[in-house]
Formats: C-alpha cells, structure tokens, sequence
C-alpha cells in the first residue's frame, strides 16, 4: 500500500469518526428534546425512553472522550460543546431524580455541574467562537446562564447554601456582562430570575445556626436514623402494613392581595421546597454516617451537617470529574433501561409530583395516575398549599331586577353581607336535598348523611377564570361576575363554583383506598367537610390554622408556618419565639427536647383509647408518622403561646378524625415537654402559666 492509499485510508477513517460523533450528537440532541413530550405522570411509559437517552448519552460522553484530539481538529469541537454535553447528563439525572424521589441521582446531577464549572468549559465560550455571527454568541451566553440556573436549583435542593450564595454572585456577574453587551429583549426576566433567587435563599433562612467560630451552620432536614419518629410495638399497631407510596404536591400560594406573596424559584414555591425534603430520606451516604454517628438512639445533630451533603463522596478533585475524567456516569447508566426500572421498585423514597399552579383538571390526572399506580399496601399523601376558595355572599335576583327598570335585562342585585343566604332559596336547597337523601335512603345507597363536600369552598388551585359570559344569560340577568371561589343562586339560576378550586368533594372519589392530605391554607377547614369515609379505607386530613396573629402577618413570604412545623419542628419553635439565631451547641439541645417530644408524643398516641384507628392504620410508615407527630407538636406549642392567645380567634390546626383533646393534645407530659424546651431556649416567657405549668415547676 503507498502512503497515498495509506493516507486516504487514514483520511476515511477519520471522517468515520467524525460522522459517528456527529450521529451521536444528533441522536442524543432528537432523544433529549423528545423527553418534554413525554408524559409526567405514571411510571413506566417514560422508563424506556430514558434508557434509550442514557445510553446514547452514554455513548456519545465515551466517544468523545476517546477521540477528543481528532475531533479537536477535524471537527472544531469546543470546549464549551463538552460542557454542553455533561450539561444535558446532569439535566438526565435530575429529571430522573424528579421522576423517581432518589436523591442519589440528586447526587449525580450535582457532580456533573460541579466539574462544569470547576473545569470552566463555559468560561471562554464566546472567545472559542468569534467567528459566530451576534446572535449566536448570544444564544451562547443564554446557554450558561441557563446551566447556572439548573445548578443553583440543584444545589438548593442539596442545601449546598455555600455554593449556592457563590454561584449567585457569578450568575448576577453574567447577566451584566449579558445585558451590556447584547441588550437582549429577556433583559427583564433575567433580573427577575436573580431577584427571585436571592428572594428564596432569604425567606429560607429563618433561624441561623452559628457554630463555635461564628460560621453559619447548614442542617438537613431529611428523614434520616436520627431523627426517624421512634414507634412502640403495641397490639394495636396489629395489622397489614401500610407505607406511603404516592405524594403529590400542589403549590398554588403567590397571589395573596393582602399580604406579600410567597417567594418562589422556578416552578417551586417556599412551601412546596420544604415539604419536598420532609417526604424524602437522606441519600444512602449520608444516611450511613448519620446511623453511625448515633449513638444510644439519641439525635446527633452535628451529623445532618450539609456541607458534607452527597456528591461530596466523589467530590470533584482537582477541578475535574470523577475518577478517570468519568463522573460515573458509565456505571450509572451503562444497564439503562434495566438499571432504571430496577432502581424505581426499590426506591426508598415515596414517587412524588410537583405540581405549581396546576389547572384543577391536570390536578386530577396527576391523582387519579397516583392512584392508578398505588400497590395494595400503599397509601397516597396530597399535600396543598393554596390561597382559600371561598363560598360567595348569597345573590337573589328579582324578576324586576332580572328585567330591569323598562323590562329589559338589568343588573343583579346583592341583598344580605357576607355569609347571608336568601331565606327562600335556602329552604329550597334544604327541600331539595331532603328529597335526594329520602329516596338514595330508600334504595339503600348513602347512609343518613348525605356527605356534600362543595358547600364551604376549597383550595384555590390556579386564577384563571373559565367562567364564559353565555353561561350567564337571562336567568342572571347582566350583572357581574361572581368572585373567585363564589357561588351565584337566583330562581331559576344554576350554581357557579370556580373551576379551578381544589373542593372536598373532589377527592372522594380517590378515598376507595388509603389517603392522607394535608392542606395549608386561609380556607383549610372546608376540609372537615370530608368526615364521611365513604369506602371505609383509612382517611387522615391535617389542617393549618385559617389564621395567624397580626405579628406574623408581614412574614407570609417566608412561606406558611404550619408547613414549617411539618418541616422541622425547631425552626418553627424558633421563629414563633422570636429566636433568630442560636449557637449549634443550643440547637443541639433543643432538637434533643424536640426528640423527646415526639417520643412521648408517640407513646401517647399509640396508649390512648378513643384514638381513630385510621391513625393507627397508618402509623407504621416512617413520613406518615412524622407527620402526625409534628402536627402534635405545632397544636401544643400554638395553644400554649401567649401570641396566639387572641380572644375571639382560633389559631390551633385541626385534624379529621379529630385527635382527642384530653389523651393526647392536652397530655400534661406534652405540655411539660414544651415548658422544658421554652427554659432551655430562654423564651419561657412566652408561654402560659396555668396551673398545671406551676404545678410542674414545683415538682
């Protein structure tokens, strides 16, 4: 062979090369762009799809690495190309971390942006690319901000905060760079995206937690050994045991009038942050240190340290990915579809939807999928944080009125205030329903009560209003617009409810098998209207107070205190106490308090006597658990505040089945509980001194 041959051969194979690299790039490119079509909610019609895109990505990640020189040279491959190919492997590992709870792959995603930036494949992007026309270097510019953004949530998530301030500042540097240099038409949404970070880290950082040397101190707050609700074995815990398997969360809460709205980053508001990782266990990591650090079963706080949070295992050494320039990635998805739906029946995290400002019919696909989905033993937890729906004044329309002054269509007129129903149209209704009940009674359907679940309002799940004018023709007359959450009645006229309004009612259907709710809103106890369990399967509902003292009132942004008792317990305490900042070693001590606590709290719980079985029912799983003890803790700490003593108003949460008030909310051992926390955090003060209180100080 002469070395012409010789070098056309050389030559082919190159191009060979090239070309693949190309296939690759454009196989992965149609894969990645075709996950947005796929759909959000069940489980296995996306599985194989994401096995087919790891395993091109795969692919193309090894090729590139193995012929990075020639391509280098044959096909101009940049660095910032590189970056945009382990971009889109960390964007695949977070959207599966969204679609499977696994914060391994949380872990993952973290590794991938981590090595990004530490080997600055974005940083000369632009300067590899002068021959690129204005608006692509543009488009490139876009590209980075956009990885930084991901990372930022990313890094939140793993409450990497260190990080997280570091990465703002660079972002903010970026977007001055962006909008001096190209005056884009997105110059508004990139500042809002910035305000809106630094917004969320600010409202999240109620109390800070100051170690020895004056250094802000970061805690998880995952479930983990340490701080998993202990259980007692008792007779009445007997029985098939039920585990959460569904979550969907529903974050609707950024349109309060009267208050600051709740800050928000993305599509995920303060609330639905925090419940996040209340339903999530530590990754396995982390978890593992934790169980060894534990001693006695007693809580070691210094171990949910967050600094150490995952990925840090296999941190990014010398600026680069993980061992052999392979952040795992070749391990991780090399099985693909195999490892996915292996990984999936395992989990040990409950599948979750997040759900910002879902219409009330994409709320209900994404319920009845979970439902769909749910295992025999399983149990699914709807947890919604929303403005209130709720139920207009009542309207009578006269004739007169309806026709107006000459007899034409006039104005509705308004009689009573709020809360006012029209005597006739009452009786009506109550006739009316009487009739429904007798004969459903006679055919043996319903029993005497006849549950509605509509009539007091609901949840506000989006603003929109479908409301169309020719639905509100002669028997209305032309008058206005019933308000959101409103219902309009005249003679003759239909009922008008929101559409977009999460009612009781709604979730009957979904009460054939296990459910727990929990709603946080200024209309939560609408709720109560779902005391009848139809299908006789375990039904827990948990209730924020409607309202809270006017001191707390500036302070809505911060997301919903009820919540932050569901999240951690301490925090909540503190904020309600005042205490913005508190030595680690005293948060220490007052986590160990909180611990005992819950403790007692399960003891009580499990010995009373009149509880519902529907708690017991659900008592052996770990979140389910969490919860109702934490909800204890909030009832006890909130009744026994002096903030919260308002003559004329109840701050206190509810339950269905209502716990009982004297086993277990007004348990004296509760209470102590909370007295000895209040001492160890000098805010004893704070609290009511009743007889029982001074009764226990002189013992």
């Amino acid at each position: 062979m002469g070395v012409t041959e010789m070098a056309d051969t050389e030559e082919h194979e190159e191009r060979k090369i090239v070309a693949e690299f190309v296939h690759l790039l454009d196989k992965s490119k149609q894969l990645f762009n075709g996950l947005r079509d796929l759909p959000q909610y069940g489980h296995k019609q996306w599985q194989a799809y994401f096995g087919r895109t790891f395993d091109v990505y795969t692919r193309l990640w090894k090729f590139q690495q193995q012929h990075r020189q020639l391509l280098d040279i044959k096909y101009g491959l940049k660095r910032w190309q590189i970056g945009e190919i382990a971009s889109k492997i960390g964007q695949l590992y977070y959207h599966y971390y969204l679609r499977t709870s696994d914060t391994n792959y949380l872990s993952e995603a973290f590794s991938f942006y981590a090595a990004i930036r530490a080997r600055g494949y974005y940083s000369k992007m632009v300067k590899e690319d002068q021959g690129l026309t204005y608006s692509h270097r543009s488009d490139l510019m876009v590209k980075k901000l956009r990885y930084y953004a991901r990372f930022i949530v990313v890094c939140l998530l793993l409450k990497k905060m260190k990080i997280v301030r570091e990465l703002v500042r660079e972002l903010a540097s970026l977007i001055d760079d962006y909008t001096s240099a190209y005056e884009p038409e997105d110059q508004l949404e990139w500042s809002l995206v910035l305000g809106e970070i630094r917004s969320f880290i600010d409202a999240d950082n109620l109390v800070n937690i100051i170690d020895q040397d004056s250094v802000p101190v970061v805690v998880s707050h995952r479930l983990s050994p340490a701080n998993a609700p202990p259980v007692e074995k008792s007779p009445s815990l007997l029985g098939p045991l039920l585990s959460l398997q569904e979550v969907i969360i529903v974050g609707s809460c950024c349109d309060q009038l009267v208050a600051p709205p709740q800050v928000k980053f993305s599509e995920l508001t303060l609330d639905m942050f925090r419940m996040l990782q209340t339903l999530e266990r530590e990754p396995s990591s982390i978890a593992g240190e934790t169980a060894a650090t534990a001693s006695g079963g007693s809580t070691v706080m210094t171990s949910e340290l967050y600094d150490a949070s995952p990925g840090a295992q296999r941190a990014v050494a010398s600026g680069g990915f993980p061992e052999n320039d392979d952040p795992r990635f070749h391990s991780a998805a090399a099985s693909s579809s195999m490892s996915v739906s292996s990984a999936s029946m395992r989990r040990d995290n409950p599948h979750k939807y997040l759900l910002y400002r879902p219409s009330l019919p994409q709320l209900l696909v994404f319920l009845a999928s979970g439902f769909r989905e749910l295992p025999s033993n399983g149990v699914m937890l709807l947890y919604i944080s929303a403005d209130g729906c709720f139920p207009l004044q009542q309207t009578s329309i006269t004739p007169s009125a309806a026709m107006g002054p000459m007899g034409g269509t006039g104005t509705a007129t308004m009689v009573g205030t709020m809360g006012g129903v029209v005597g006739g149209l009452k009786h009506a209704e109550e006739e009316c329903d009487e009739l429904m009940r007798n004969e459903m009674r006679i055919r043996g359907r319903v029993p005497d009560t006849l549950p509605n679940g509509y009539e007091h309002g609901g949840a506000a799940t989006n603003n929109k209003r479908d409301a169309i004018m020719g639905e509100l023709s002669a028997p209305l007359g032309a008058g206005p617009l019933p308000p959101i959450g409103g219902t309009k009645r005249a003679a003759g006229a239909i009922v008008l409810r929101e559409q977009h309004c999460l009612y009781p009612g709604d979730l009957f259907p979904f009460t054939r098998k296990p459910l727990f709710v929990v709603v946080d809103s200024d209309n939560s106890y609408a709720f109560e209207n779902m005391a009848v369990r139809l299908f006789g399967q375990p039904l827990i509902v948990l209730m924020s107070p409607e309202e809270t003292p006017p001191v707390f009132h500036d302070q809505h942004h911060k997301g919903s205190l009820f919540t932050l008792f569901l999240h951690c317990p301490l925090a909540a305490f503190c904020f309600v106490c005042h205490v913005a900042d508190i030595p680690l070693s005293l948060w220490e001590r007052g986590q160990a308090h909180v611990s005992r606590f819950t403790a007692e709290a399960s003891r009580v719980l499990i010995r009373s006597r009149s509880i519902d079985q529907a708690y017991l029912a659900l008592y052996g799983d770990d979140f389910l658990r969490l919860l109702m003890l934490r909800f204890i803790f909030a009832h006890v700490v909130i009744k026994l505040h002096r903030l919260f003593k308002i003559p004329g108003c109840n701050y206190a949460p509810r339950s269905f089945p209502p716990m009982p008030e004297t086993e277990v909310l007004d348990h004296p051992a509760l209470k102590r509980a909370v007295y000895e926390l209040a001492t160890v955090l000098e805010v004893r003060s704070l609290f009511t001194e009743g007889e029982e209180a001074l009764a226990q100080q002189s013992d």
